[in-house]
């Protein structure tokens, strides 16, 4: 995690881990909202054969789509990645993402953070939530992994 305020990430990177006689592949790639580079440099990098080869053929392939639960508004650019996610996915693969809130650790209000989430699976996440997409809640050491 950098530590830097501009995006980090500038091509796919890859981390290898074995762990109970598994193989896990994660694949580190550039944001939608990145600093620098433009939507499409963006999909260009994803759909790159550096991308096609670390994904070939996998068992099973998830994407994690993190959302900080403190946020207090979806802005235009969460929304359109959002949506770019979503259109990336489609319906056949909407079952290998995983919607992740974050931040649970910073929460001063269980209350507000549960309407949150509750509005993010009615409106914002709906589409992705009705094709297979599950939510899930990052809450150890998560204000470092946010």
């Amino acid at each position: 995690v950098a530590h830097q305020i501009q995006s980090h990430t500038q091509s796919v990177r890859q981390c290898t881990v074995n762990l109970s006689n598994r193989r896990y592949v994660f694949a580190d790639t550039p944001g939608f909202d990145h600093t620098y580079l433009s939507e499409q440099d963006i999909l260009r990098i994803h759909h790159s054969p550096t991308r096609k080869q670390i994904s070939c053929k996998p068992q099973t392939e998830r994407h994690f789509y993190k959302h900080r639960i403190t946020d207090n508004r979806m802005s235009g650019n969460v929304c359109k990645n959002l949506d770019i996610l979503t259109r990336l996915c489609g319906s056949r693969a909407a079952d290998g993402v995983q919607l992740v809130t974050t931040v649970w650790d910073k929460v001063r209000s269980v209350e507000l953070a549960e309407c949150r989430v509750s509005q993010l699976e009615a409106n914002f996440w709906q589409p992705l939530v009705e094709a297979g997409a599950s939510h899930r809640r990052f809450k150890e050491n998560s204000s470092r992994c946010a």
